[in-house]
């Protein structure tokens, strides 16, 4: 049966995986040894042991078979073929299933009761150093889901994004609160679409689009987004206010040649790119197109990544804590580099996708407090519930 193979395929990707590299790129060279494999075959046996790996982390003295049956209860519920026929294999010992009206959490403490140890407060490394305005229930019962593969749909072009996806029979849904936001289920090729060719979405998570809210562009205002990566957040920004005056820079040359990619695909034009490393004292120095000082700066600075980690669990067991402070040290760092280039009235938004205070909060009082600056507004952007990451906003200003 087709339940019992992708078993056996799971249980012999989860031996084979030592939590020493990225998940995501081991199990793509992990099953380019099995050619014959179609891509259904992929996805399903991605989400096997991807659901795994997150049981694995919570329930660490369960066996790999009860490990990938456990993740399924989440991602598929217990009425899927999978589930289904996992509960007439008495050899894999299998937790006692829960009811059909039981949340996430309910599931777990259930399975607590049970006798299965169960990691608790301890289950996300530095767990004492996460902010206090994270709400930690939604964040576990946010873990435990599958993550959802988010897209930003342009105005105006909803119809004919949603229109190709049901030709294709893919399942979507919208979000209540942020309207041009869809999420699609995960492993589809996006990229092969007409509608994706034709710039008419973005694939770009809920949080990140919900953290528009910080930047309020204004038409005719200068902004330099000085880590821009491959541009995801200067997309956001330009289709929230095309009138902007928009300059990108990133310290990764395959970086911004994504960027343009992907602006050119957008049908956006006007725009200025350039590779500099907001790591020098006085990083446009170079830049001669640029100007000196900008209306507002964008600083989505290098992180832990602690917020996307339901999107990649394996992280949880991989990540050293001692990091903390090297990333809060380099964040400090980084943003006193951009503070000169932020006109007087101007301001700064600072970024980042992580969790702990110490990245976030601690570096906002750190910057007011050593350069006399101002925070206007600071919050986290928590989409757990809804299958999306979590990630922390500040706006700062000279006092």
């Amino acid at each position: 049966m087709i339940a019992e193979v992708r078993m056996k395929q799971a249980v012999a990707a989860l031996a084979a995986y030592r939590y020493r590299e990225d998940l995501n790129g081991w199990l793509k060279n992990y099953m380019r040894a099995f050619p014959s494999m179609g891509s259904r075959d992929r996805r399903e046996l991605r989400a096997l042991v991807y659901g795994a790996v997150r049981m694995a982390r919570l329930f660490p003295e369960t066996s790999a078979e009860q490990q990938v049956v456990m993740g399924q209860v989440f991602i598929a519920g217990i009425d899927s073929a999978f589930v289904q026929y996992a509960r007439t294999r008495n050899g894999w010992e299998l937790p006692e299933l829960p009811e059909t009206d039981l949340n996430a959490i309910q599931i777990c403490r259930k399975w607590a009761h049970s006798g299965i140890t169960v990691r608790s407060s301890d289950w996300f490394p530095a767990h004492d150093r996460i902010s206090s305005s994270i709400d930690q229930h939604e964040l576990l019962n946010g873990f435990l889901m599958p993550p959802r593969t988010w897209v930003r749909i342009r105005s105006g072009r909803e119809h004919a994004v949603e229109n190709e996806w049901r030709a294709k029979g893919w399942a979507w849904g919208r979000s209540e609160a942020t309207p041009n936001a869809r999420w699609v289920e995960s492993g589809r090729p996006l990229d092969g679409l007409n509608t994706f060719q034709n710039g008419y979405f973005e694939v770009q998570d809920l949080a990140s689009q919900r953290t528009i809210r910080f930047m309020n562009p204004v038409s005719g205002e200068s902004w330099w987004d000085a880590c821009a990566g491959s541009g995801g957040k200067s997309l956001l920004l330009h289709d929230q206010e095309p009138g902007v005056k928009l300059f990108a820079t990133d310290d990764r040359q395959s970086s911004l040649l994504h960027l343009h990619e992907r602006f050119t695909r957008a049908g956006i034009r006007s725009y200025s790119r350039y590779c500099v490393d907001i790591d020098q004292r006085d990083p446009l120095e170079q830049a001669g197109s640029f100007p000196r000082q900008f209306d507002a700066v964008l600083a989505d600075v290098p992180c832990s990544g602690s917020g996307t980690w339901s999107a990649s669990p394996d992280w949880l067991s991989r990540f050293e804590q001692h990091r903390i402070a090297e990333y809060a040290e380099r964040q400090f760092r980084l943003t006193s580099n951009l503070l000169p280039y932020v006109r007087e009235g101007g301001r700064l938004v600072y970024l980042t996708c992580s969790l702990y205070a110490d990245e976030n909060e601690k570096v906002v009082d750190r910057l007011c407090t050593n350069f006399g600056w101002k925070c206007l507004d600071q919050d986290y952007v928590q989409a757990s519930s809804e299958g999306g990451d979590v990630l922390f906003g500040a706006v700062l200003t000279r006092r």
